[in-house]
């Protein structure tokens, strides 16, 4: 992995690393609340972002993408976005993944 690269990967890190602090501290009061995302809930919005982070993992892994119809957060939505961060983070720091 050439220094570009790397550079890369560690400001997607941060960038996620930053997003699960987010995720963390959101209360239990909260997953339902509105957000500016039209008719999305943070739930809603937090499904998304880690269906993407697992879709894009998935491609560049040349695995198969979540179902669009999968609860891809279950009981834990913090440790499903914290899974999620570190399979995309695999998956671009792996060889041809950057």
């Amino acid at each position: 992995m050439n220094k570009e690269s790397r550079t890369m990967l560690a400001s997607l890190e941060h960038s996620l690393q930053l997003g699960g602090r987010l995720v963390e501290n959101i209360a239990g009061t909260q997953w339902n609340a509105p957000t500016p995302c039209g008719d999305w809930t943070v739930r809603k919005l937090l499904e998304h972002v880690v269906g993407m982070n697992l879709v894009f993992a998935a491609m560049l892994s040349g695995q198969r993408p979540p179902s669009r119809d999968a609860d891809v957060l279950g009981e834990d939505p913090a440790g499903a976005y914290a899974r999620s961060a570190q399979l995309l983070l695999a998956a671009f720091g792996a060889p041809g993944g950057a």
